[in-house]
């Protein structure tokens, strides 16, 4: 494993980077690719950065830093990508990148906060193929796929690992990067609600609030502004609820059918997991969402390491953490919810 002296070397002596991370990028992965991207932009290095669908906007704020105008955005995953990053200097979606263009040029690649090479998505997964690639995650199952590979899992977040490696690279963290690294903490801790809060994190986040950080923005950004739909849908989901392993366990299910009633995407039902975790009693939570494709996307919470909700994701593809993990499986969603509660019983 290198060292993360190594990784500065290594971004030190290279010029052009392509910097990405996982398939349905969360706060974690956005703020990190975010920061990392202003901190090499400051370095004076080439570098782009190539973001994976998504439709949360309560993220677009952060692309603000890279010129994007997000009060004239009409982004949705619903409809291709609305061209997002249209006049966004340096930034790009997969979805409408093509990778012959990338051929015969000398790129870099900096794959932050994804498991696995899977995690990078059929385009991405391609580009490391031809590549040398720096691999920085904080997820304890990552099987280190880069030629570099800086895995720390007790990081509560990439952006953890982002923070450090701005200080030895001597880089100045305010205003964007630091709003861009206080989004990423944030999320992966859960509003600092999770075990991984630590003591730390809190001295990292006062560190950038005294750099300008404003944190009351950004907790207005990503929780004070719910989609109308999102909240129907969690209506009609809830309302549906369920219970098992004398009330240990809950789960939500979302099908094609309540999504329409809702007028709702498949990510407006991202946070349901959470309402299932948080029940008094329950030691698992579960969400289970039929995607267009007709595959099953599973989120699994537990409020114990004692419970690894990360090795049941791993039966089923995919993974994650002690504590949160998911997959997406092809497969009918009633057949889905079976086989995903019979592991679950298993540790509960």
């Amino acid at each position: 494993m290198a060292t993360l002296q190594n990784v500065v070397s290594e971004i030190k002596k290279r010029d052009k980077f392509l910097i990405m991370g996982h398939i349905d990028p969360d706060g974690d992965c956005i703020g990190s690719v975010t920061a990392l991207k202003m901190l090499l932009d400051q370095m004076g290095k080439k570098s782009e950065l190539i973001l994976h669908d998504f439709s949360v906007s309560n993220y677009l704020f952060l692309f603000s830093f890279f010129g994007l105008k997000t009060e004239e955005s009409n982004y949705s995953s619903s409809s291709s990508t609305g061209h997002l990053f249209s006049g966004c200097q340096g930034c790009s979606l997969f979805s409408e990148i093509e990778i012959e263009d990338y051929a015969d040029q000398e790129y870099t690649i900096i794959a932050l906060d994804s498991a696995s090479l899977d995690r990078l998505g059929e385009k991405g997964a391609q580009l490391a193929g031809d590549f040398f690639v720096i691999n920085i995650d904080h997820h304890p199952d990552n099987p280190g796929y880069g030629d570099l590979n800086y895995v720390a899992p007790r990081a509560a977040a990439v952006g953890e690992i982002i923070y450090d490696l701005a200080e030895v690279l001597e880089v100045d963290l305010s205003p964007g990067p630091g709003t861009a690294l206080a989004v990423a903490l944030i999320s992966d801790t859960g509003s600092l609600r999770y075990k991984n809060t630590s003591a730390r994190i809190l001295r990292i986040l006062a560190d950038l609030m005294d750099k300008g950080v404003d944190l009351y923005k950004i907790n207005s950004s990503l929780y004070g502004q719910q989609k109308f739909t999102a909240v129907k849908l969690k209506g009609l989901a809830l309302s549906a609820l369920n219970r098992c392993c004398q009330d240990r366990v809950a789960w939500v299910c979302v099908d094609r059918d309540m999504l329409s009633r809702a007028g709702a995407e498949t990510a407006d039902a991202s946070e349901l997991v959470n309402s299932a975790r948080d029940i008094k009693g329950v030691k698992v939570g579960l969400s289970f969402v039929e995607t267009e494709d007709n595959k099953t996307k599973v989120s699994l919470r537990s409020v114990s390491e004692d419970i690894p909700v990360n090795k049941i994701a791993f039966t089923f593809g995919g993974g994650g953490h002690p504590m949160a993990a998911g997959c997406t499986v092809e497969q009918d969603i009633d057949q889905v919810v079976k086989q995903v509660l019979a592991e679950v019983k298993k540790f509960v």
